[in-house]
């Protein structure tokens, strides 16, 4: 059992409350992270290596991830006008619960490598190949074929963290720009960030983010929980309104 700690709260202007995940195990991914998850390659290797299995990085308790889902249901009344975009969604099981949780206009689920994409299609089955409302497919969010500005929320467990740990400024401000481009006038981004390198308003500010996102004055949250394992804050943030 961990012990669990949660507070939620959703953007109101330029205020933000956090929500206080987990506290979860690694997974075989201790603190000292391998060294290139922002390259493509690491991924592809890693994919084949687990093939068969759903794996979740840093979030890997499903009752926690069903929260994540509700959460995201939440934000999007009317479901059926809304479009969700799920990038990096890897084999994780967050896939299954937002299909469980939501029924949208689109969701769309989005992933770099090959390997993850297939293995996610046969896991949701039919749904994800239909290619109506509910789908599955290969995209670079650094090259990404949706900055469409269509979607009511993208959802990022993950995505982001790669690029902080491997110090990539410049890819973290593409895929920044990318998600802020895919959203609507409206969108939200919801991040779900691994607490031991989540990025901090420093980072924004050094990146000249500050101008483009709404960002949270991010402060150290207890842990709680076992000894060994990461901890994980989810939040909501809004591109700014520069008009």
């Amino acid at each position: 059992m961990f012990a669990r700690n949660l507070r939620f709260g959703l953007l109101r202007g330029s205020e933000i409350t956090f929500q206080r995940i987990h506290r979860v195990p690694t997974r075989g991914l201790s603190t000292n992270q391998p060294p290139k998850l922002d390259n493509p390659d690491y991924w592809t290797s890693f994919y084949q290596r687990k093939a068969g299995a759903p794996f979740d990085w840093f979030v890997d308790d499903a009752e926690v991830i069903q929260e994540i889902a509700e959460h995201v249901r939440s934000m999007t009344q009317p479901s059926s006008r809304s479009s969700v975009l799920h990038i990096g969604c890897g084999t994780s099981i967050l896939s299954e619960a937002l299909f469980r949780e939501t029924t949208l206009k689109l969701l769309l689920h989005t992933d770099i490598d090959e390997t993850a994409v297939r293995q996610t299609q046969e896991r949701l089955g039919g749904a994800a190949l239909s290619g109506q409302g509910h789908r599955v497919e290969v995209d670079d969010i650094l090259n990404s074929k949706f900055c469409t500005h269509n979607f009511d929320v993208v959802v990022d467990k993950g995505v982001v963290d790669c690029f902080v740990h491997s110090g990539n400024d410049e890819a973290l401000k593409q895929a920044l720009d990318n998600i802020k481009s895919a959203l609507s006038p409206t969108g939200k981004l919801v991040m779900v960030t691994n607490d031991d390198y989540v990025m901090r308003e420093g980072d924004f500010i050094k990146l000249g983010l500050m101008r483009d996102w709404d960002v949270p004055r991010m402060k150290s949250v207890e842990l709680v929980g076992e000894e060994t394992g990461f901890a994980c804050n989810m939040f909501t943030i809004s591109p700014r309104d520069k008009n």
